[in-house]
């Protein structure tokens, strides 16, 4: 089969295009001429996106799949019509052609998917599985057998999919320029849980436990109650070690090599799926010390090892997971000074959670407050950084407005760079050249 993916650099289309890549297909695709994070993944697999062009439309297309950012008014898929060739969206792509052929299980909340996805993916058996990750990593063995996904609830594309088991990691107040408010959000959960056969959710979670379902399992640390739960004996800078219980009856005492709580209830709904698909505990558990993580997730990266420079990417964007990832690296480098810089994403998103985005940033000792990336949907960009400047200083924290204070700070240093839009492409070179290192993508 011939497949075209219009706008094949968005992270679910991407990891969709190298599944279909790596079970025998021919995929090309199409997008902008600007630079994503995804591009070098699409590369690897001999996938060779071009620029938006009628002409890149052809009769020899099996099938186009467009993605969810691009309607009729794209020139592409206005010629694919005119071809009367075969045209599926995104999200119906998923459910036909992979949620109804596999046992599928859909990883959704408001932080924690991606990295949740990639710990489901590790403890399975790697010839069986076929998985899509949010980072835009995609992967399908030789005997596919289950589907693991992450499911999105912007737009409330999730309410596409049919799921076996849906895993809600937690719910918060996001999107705001799709959602009302909190009640709104959690509705729509409630209606993709509808949709699937069980459901796994995060009972510390205040809003996870609105959600009701006939089959249901809990996993949590604080909540005794809960059928998988973590006890949680220590906390180190590279690890962490816990009693794991399944219905009150302890199994064993293990340590898992991450650091940060966000991290801990990552790791524990991920061994939760991995009990509920009857996989021993103990190789669960020794699979899951083998991630190496996903794509703009906590990543580390070298600047100068001898003064102890440190630069972290993420892809944090919600106050919540900008606050847990800092107090992460507090957790991992206790006696360094930590700066961070932000980039926002959408206007929508600041307007609601400025002070909220301020007390988050906080944790970290130099903050630097980048211009917001604004989306392709947006058109009201009346709000500006400086509001999340003005409410930063009523904390204890530098403000700083340029990279170049950043020398100022030359050794035991990590940096972090947060932000769902594009702010890796450009500051992390930046920051490597103000230093005189050398980076390596």
């Amino acid at each position: 089969m011939h497949y075209h993916l219009i706008g094949i650099k968005g992270s679910g289309m991407a990891a969709l295009a190298i599944i279909l890549k790596q079970t025998g297909n021919i995929v090309t695709g199409s997008d902008t001429g600007n630079v994503y994070f995804t591009d070098q993944k699409l590369l690897d697999n001999d996938i060779h996106p071009t620029i938006f062009d009628r002409d890149n439309i052809t009769k020899d297309i099996d099938e186009v799949i467009v993605g969810n950012a691009f309607d009729e008014t794209n020139n592409e898929y206005k010629r694919a019509l005119e071809l009367n060739l075969k045209v599926t969206r995104y999200f119906d792509f998923i459910e036909d052609n992979l949620i109804k052929k596999y046992f599928s299980i859909a990883i959704c909340g408001t932080n924690g998917k991606t990295t949740t996805t990639g710990m489901v993916s590790s403890i399975l058996p790697k010839e069986s599985e076929v998985v899509l990750i949010g980072d835009g990593t995609g992967k399908a063995g030789k005997n596919p057998q289950t589907f693991v996904f992450e499911a999105c609830e912007y737009r409330n594309t999730f309410l596409h999919y049919f799921p076996n088991i849906a895993l809600i990691t937690n719910i918060e107040m996001d999107h705001p320029d799709f959602f009302k408010d909190i009640d709104d959000v959690i509705d729509s959960y409630q209606k993709f849980a509808n949709q699937a056969k069980k459901i796994i959710i995060n009972k510390d979670d205040l809003y996870s436990k609105e959600i009701k379902h006939e089959n249901i399992l809990t996993f949590a640390v604080n909540d005794e109650t809960a059928n998988v739960r973590m006890e949680i004996l220590e906390k180190g800078s590279n690890s962490f070690t816990f009693n794991l219980y399944y219905h009150q009856e302890l199994i064993d005492k293990f340590e898992l090599p991450f650091v940060g709580d966000h991290m801990i209830y990552n790791s524990l709904a991920a061994i939760t799926v991995g009990i509920e698909l009857g996989l021993e505990v103990h190789e669960i558990i020794a699979n899951l010390a083998k991630f190496q993580g996903v794509s703009r997730r906590l990543n580390i990266k070298t600047i100068n090892e001898d003064k102890n420079l440190y630069l972290v990417d993420d892809y944090a964007h919600h106050p919540t997971s900008i606050e847990l990832t800092l107090k992460a690296l507090r957790q991992k480098f206790p006696d360094y000074e930590l700066s961070c810089i932000f980039q926002a994403h959408t206007f929508t998103r600041v307007k609601l959670f400025h002070e909220d985005f301020a007390k988050a940033l906080s944790v970290a000792d130099n903050v630097m407050i980048d211009e917001i990336f604004g989306s392709i949907r947006e058109s009201n960009n009346t709000i500006s950084k400086s509001v999340m400047i003005e409410d930063l200083q009523q904390y204890n924290v530098n403000i700083f407005d340029d990279i170049d204070f950043l020398k100022t700070k030359d050794k035991n240093h990590v940096i972090a760079i947060l932000g769902a839009g594009d702010i890796d492409v450009y500051m992390i070179p930046a920051i490597f050249e103000l230093f005189e290192s050398e980076y390596v993508s």
